[in-house]
């Protein structure tokens, strides 16, 4: 017998993609990328867009005494990577 039949159940089939999910690190939209990291609140409507190729940085008052820093990158193709940040 050379074939095998394999069941995965739904709640382990759920958490391989609950797994792949949390490890996304682009996204197709800014607001994505930030909703990833519950940032989304942090975006101030006055920033300038994010350009191909850049790197922006920006720093809200979290209650910290010097705030948290957030970093997101848009590569050359458009997609967000996942914010970086950090109380600083």
């Amino acid at each position: 017998m050379y074939g095998h039949e394999f069941h995965i159940s739904s709640d382990v089939l759920k958490n391989q993609l609950d797994k792949k999910a949390a490890k996304q690190n682009w996204f197709e939209t800014l607001n994505e990328a930030l909703e990833s990291e519950g940032l989304l609140d942090s975006w101030e409507t006055h920033f300038p867009p994010i350009s191909y190729g850049q790197t922006f940085r920006y720093t809200f008052d979290n209650g910290t005494k010097h705030g948290h820093l957030v970093s997101i990158t848009r590569e050359n193709d458009g997609r967000y990577e996942r914010p970086v940040h950090y109380d600083r």
